[in-house]
């Protein structure tokens, strides 16, 4: 039986499937600058380690609270009630979350 969620994945939008791709993109972009200059300087001068590990923590927390809440999401996806665009779109969230964590992560 199809979680109650899979008729919400129905009426999901393209604009919040775009909005949510803009969100993605610009989280990414606005710290290329901050990576791009850790990088060329072979240093994290100037970052806060407390920063960095609240930050990750943070972000931590906040993907394993998406991924428990998308459950069923991803029940609704694996058992075919849904198209594969209503799924896409119904886990943006993990994406962005993950997106998140990986840019805490990788400073």
């Amino acid at each position: 039986m199809a979680p109650p969620v899979c008729k919400e994945l129905e009426n999901l939008s393209d604009a919040q499937f775009g909005y949510t791709v803009v969100v993605i993109l610009g989280t990414v972009i606005s710290n290329i600058p901050q990576q791009y200059r850790i990088a060329r300087r072979r240093s994290a001068e100037g970052v806060s380690a407390y920063w960095l590990l609240t930050g990750l923590v943070s972000a931590t927390c906040a993907f394993a609270n998406i991924l428990a809440l998308s459950i069923d999401i991803f029940r609704c996806c694996e058992a075919g009630v849904v198209s594969d665009w209503q799924c896409t779109s119904g886990i943006m969230g993990v994406v962005y979350d993950a997106v998140i964590w990986t840019v805490m992560a990788v400073m």
